[in-house]
């Protein structure tokens, strides 16, 4: 028998972040053998009891929790449009629903974490956790110091203000460069965005580091099960 918070429960079956399946309950949305459930902190026992949402019938899969190193010419969605090739063609063989945490744009590599748990999904996309996430990127060119201290600075663009948090050059020469970017966000092709309005050409990008968490000899394409010292760093990160 495994009894767990209800909550806890909505939340690892994808539903919704933990915060948000709180709320369910409170509004009277969700039941448990037929009975509406308005209590924060009550127990269930999945192996047992028929948990609905809405009158959905909750699916309580096993959480997965997978660290895939993502070749380049893929894209994070589980519909890709016609053409295009999914992340999830990279690890077949599961029966749980997995969608990617995130997102690295198809022209991108690097580490992703693909679950069904929908509390992990919530503290690592959300901006108020602000969990840091590294990139190496090589580009054309040379950067001086100052310009390096200026891609650090807020850039305005159609999507809003963004900001790397921090950048460090690794490697430097006339005809490329290598540096290493940290972001606290990550809104859609941020880097990208962010050094392209510095006239700094993208030749690669690759995520590192997702949190505490870097790639232990993964290889483009490759992935392994986050082991639970990695995921209970994850999901012990505060706000900031």
């Amino acid at each position: 028998m495994v009894v767990q918070r209800l909550q806890k429960v909505l939340a690892q079956a994808g539903l919704a972040s933990r915060r948000r399946c709180e709320r369910l309950i409170l509004e009277g949305r969700v039941t448990v053998d037929g009975k509406t459930v308005t209590r924060l902190g009550t127990s269930v026992d999945t192996a047992k009891q028929e948990i609905r949402c809405d009158g959905e019938l909750l699916k309580c899969e096993k959480p997965v929790h997978i660290l895939l190193y993502k070749p380049r010419g893929f894209v994070c969605t589980a519909r890709p449009a016609e053409g295009q090739r999914s992340v999830l063609e990279l690890v077949p063989g599961f029966s749980q629903r997995l969608f990617p945490v995130g997102r690295l744009d198809k022209d991108s590599e690097g580490l992703l974490i693909l679950t069904n748990d929908g509390e992990l999904n919530a503290r690592m996309t959300h901006p108020r956790y602000a969990v840091p996430k590294t990139y190496r990127i090589t580009i054309g060119g040379w950067l001086s110091d100052q310009q390096v201290r200026d891609l650090t600075s807020p850039e305005w663009t159609s999507s809003g203000k963004m900001r790397l948090a921090e950048v460090k050059v690794t490697a430097r020469g006339q005809r490329r460069s290598e540096l290493e970017v940290v972001l606290l966000e990550g809104r859609n092709r941020e880097i990208r965005r962010v050094l392209a309005a510095k006239d700094i050409k993208v030749r690669r990008l690759i995520r590192t580091a997702i949190g505490p968490v870097s790639a232990h000899g993964l290889s483009a394409g490759q992935y392994r099960y986050l082991e639970k010292e990695e995921l209970d760093s994850l999901l012990q990160l505060r706000r900031s």
